[in-house]
């Protein structure tokens, strides 16, 4: 009877065993029934069944994946070729129709999953990409960059894609993107090209101010000449008007001093033109040299003479 009891119970546990299937933390199972889903498990726990081979356990993980499209060449609203790698972070439907969905889609595996979620994501990238410019991805504008527009239109591309796989899209966003090699070169080119046009104007422009510039400052330097020797005119005419009244005066006040002045005033001159002469001591004005200046007849008055 021990035995018998021993044995029933060992039979009972292990029938207990066979009868439940636990369900861990960020796992789902799904009870197939001869090939056919009959329950899905999501909540952790113990959970019945049907002991083998009636009950097979399918268990799926429900955890967050993410994966990339890989780098896709594609053409923009503006006929621009750019070349994108998107990254994905999905995970499976929370909910009984998604999982199955999923298991049906896949197979439970995840690398069967993502391999059709990088396909649809690329061609999603594909379709997008038209609706969209060059400067709505690159601007040194921050106000006009639509990186966030082109993200979120990705998205909801891609939602309506993948949600006959029972995926769940959590992000999706922009993880590279460049330009080809020769649209980088001849875009290259065409920045010097305009730099160059950009800099002749603004040669041209220097040219014209600094002609302007000149023109004026000749204008007023010839400005400055003219009244300059204008006041030099006056100062020289002013000048001969007052020598000339000087030497009248003299002359008025002392005939004999005034015409030795001159004489004077005329050697001076003969020397610093001619200092070789051959003349007599008796011409005017050599003979001034010996006769010397001219001595008053009589003592002028002390006024007169002051």
């Amino acid at each position: 009877m021990l035995r018998l009891l021993v044995l029933g119970l060992g039979l009972l546990a292990v029938t207990a065993l066979l009868s439940t299937v636990s369900v861990r933390s960020g796992q789902a199972v799904v009870l197939t029934r001869f090939g056919e889903p009959r329950a899905v498990h999501l909540r952790p726990g113990l959970h019945w069944r049907a002991p083998p081979p009636v009950d097979a356990v399918q268990r799926i993980d429900m955890r967050l994946r993410s994966t990339s499209s890989g780098m896709y060449s594609t053409q923009l609203a503006d006929g621009s070729i750019v070349i994108i790698e998107a990254f994905l972070v999905w995970r499976v439907a929370q909910d009984r129709e998604g999982v199955l969905s999923y298991l049906r889609a896949t197979g439970a595996r995840p690398r069967a999953a993502a391999a059709q979620l990088r396909g649809a994501l690329g061609s999603s990238i594909q379709t997008v990409s038209g609706s969209f410019a060059m400067p709505d991805l690159v601007n040194t504008d921050a106000a006009g960059v639509r990186i966030g527009d082109f993200e979120a239109a990705l998205r909801a591309r891609l939602a309506q894609q993948v949600a006959r796989y029972g995926v769940h899209i959590i992000d999706v966003g922009l993880e590279r993107m460049m330009v080809p090699e020769p649209i980088v070169r001849s875009t290259i080119q065409a920045m010097i090209e305009e730099r160059k046009v950009l800099a002749q104007h603004k040669r041209s422009e220097g040219t014209e101010r600094s002609g302007a510039i000149m023109s004026a400052a000749y204008a007023e330097g010839r400005q400055i000449v003219a009244g300059a020797k204008a006041d030099a005119s006056r100062i020289e005419a002013e000048g001969r008007r007052e020598a000339a009244e000087i030497h009248a005066g003299i002359e008025t006040r002392d005939p004999e001093l005034y015409r030795y002045l001159r004489g004077i005033e005329a050697l001076r001159q003969l020397f610093a033109t001619a200092p070789t002469l051959v003349l007599s001591t008796e011409a005017y004005p050599l003979r001034m040299i010996s006769d010397g200046p001219p001595v008053a007849d009589a003592v002028a008055e002390p006024e007169a003479q002051r």
